[in-house]
C-alpha cells in the first residue's frame, strides 16, 4: 500500500509470452515507456519455454525482469510466476500482443487499488479495427460455454470513465489488487495450456464477494489472430470447459456441457478422471455455493447456460 495515500499505487505488469515473434517485443517498449514515466512501476516477463528466439535479445533492467520455463507450463503458471517476480500494490496481467499508454494504465492501477475486492479491466479494441470497444465476457446462448464479449461499444476519446459490471474480465487485460489476488489463491494451474482460466479466476473473485470490473472509456488494443501461439488441442479445451464446468456450476450446466460434447471421444474419459480426483469431493462440499453462482450468472447477466432445445434467456443489450 503506497505510504501517501494519495500517491499512485505501484504496479507489476505480468505478460505470459510462447512464440510471440516481434509482438512482445513490441508490447515490451510500449510498457517500458509507461514503466519509465511512473513511480514503482515493474515489468515481469515470463517467456514460456518458447522455440523462436523471440525474447533473446530481451535485456533485463531495474524496470524489466524475465524468467524462462524450462518446459511449457501454459499460461496460468505463467502468470503465478510472474505474479512472484516483483512486489506491488496492483497486478496487471496483459497479453504479450497488447498498446496501452500511461493515462490508461493510470486509471485502471487507481480503480483496482480502491476497488480491493473486484477485477478491473478495460473496454478491448482491435488492433486492426480500434474503433469498436468490446466490455468483459460472457458465454454464447447453448450449453457449450463458447465465450463472447458481453457488450460492445463505440471508443470514446472524452468523457467520464464509467464502471460496468461484467460477468467475467477477459485475461488480456486484467488488474486486481495484489491482497485479492493471493486471496482468490492466484490462477488455478489445472486447466491445460490455455483456455477458461481467466473465467476461472474471475468466479474464484466472485465467491470471495468480489465483482468484475469493466470501465467505459479505457481502451487497450488487442492483436487478434486467427490461431494461438500456447498450444492448444480439441481434448485441452474440452478438459478446460468440463473443469471450469466441475469446479463451478451446477449439476444441470454440467450435465448441458457433457450432453453438448458427448459426441467428443474424450469428454467421458476426462470428466471420469475428474470424478475420481479430489475435485469430486470438493464438488459436493460447494454444492450449495455452485447452485448459487450459476444462478447469478443466469439472472443478473443472463449468461446462458441451457440446452439447445431449451429457450436462452434474452442476452444482454449492445451499446
Amino acid at each position: 500500500m503506497p505510504e501517501n495515500p494519495h500517491a499512485e499505487p505501484s504496479v507489476l505488469f505480468v505478460v505470459p509470452s510462447h512464440n510471440e515473434g516481434a509482438n512482445i517485443s513490441r508490447t515490451v517498449q510500449t510498457l517500458t515507456s509507461i514503466a519509465r514515466s511512473r513511480q514503482k512501476t515493474t515489468i515481469a516477463v515470463v517467456d514460456d519455454f518458447s522455440s523462436d528466439g523471440s525474447l533473446d535479445k530481451l535485456e533485463q533492467s531495474g524496470l524489466l525482469k524475465l524468467f524462462r520455463t524450462s518446459t511449457q507450463l501454459g499460461v496460468s503458471s505463467a502468470r503465478n510466476i510472474g505474479a512472484s517476480m516483483a512486489d506491488a500494490d496492483v497486478l496487471i496481467f496483459c497479453d504479450a500482443h497488447i498498446e496501452t499508454d500511461r493515462e490508461t494504465v493510470d486509471t485502471l492501477a487507481e480503480a483496482a487499488f480502491r476497488n480491493r475486492s473486484s477485477i478491473v479491466s478495460p473496454g478491448i479494441g482491435d488492433v486492426a479495427n480500434p474503433e469498436i470497444i468490446r466490455y468483459g465476457c460472457t458465454w454464447k446462448p447453448g450449453p457449450q460455454l463458447t465465450r463472447s464479449w458481453y457488450r460492445y461499444g463505440r471508443r470514446r476519446h472524452s468523457g467520464a470513465i464509467k464502471e460496468l459490471e461484467v460477468p467475467f474480465a477477459p485475461g488480456g487485460f486484467m488488474c486486481i489488487n495484489r491482497e485479492l489476488f493471493e486471496q482468490a489463491g492466484g490462477f488455478d494451474e489445472s486447466y491445460r495450456n490455455h483456455g477458461e482460466e481467466d473465467i476461472d479466476f474471475s468466479l474464484k473473485v466472485r465467491r470471495l464477494g468480489g465483482l468484475c470490473i469493466a470501465l467505459d472509456g479505457t481502451h487497450v488494443d488487442h492483436l487478434f489472430r486467427p490461431t494461438l501461439t500456447f498450444s492448444h488441442n480439441r481434448t485441452d479445451a474440452i478438459y478446460n470447459k468440463l473443469l471450469l464446468a466441475y469446479k463451478n456450476l451446477d449439476d444441470q450446466a454440467l450435465y448441458n456441457l457433457v450432453e453438448s460434447a458427448r459426441g467428443d471421444a474424450g469428454v467421458a474419459r476426462e470428466l471420469h478422471n475428474l470424478e475420481r480426483s479430489a475435485l469430486s469431493d470438493e464438488r459436493a462440499e460447494q454444492t450449495q455455493a455452485n447452485i448459487e453462482l450459476t444462478e447469478t450468472l443466469r439472472k443478473q447477466f443472463q449468461v446462458p447456460t441451457t440446452l439447445p432445445d431449451q429457450p436462452p434467456s434474452p442476452g444482454p443489450t449492445t451499446y
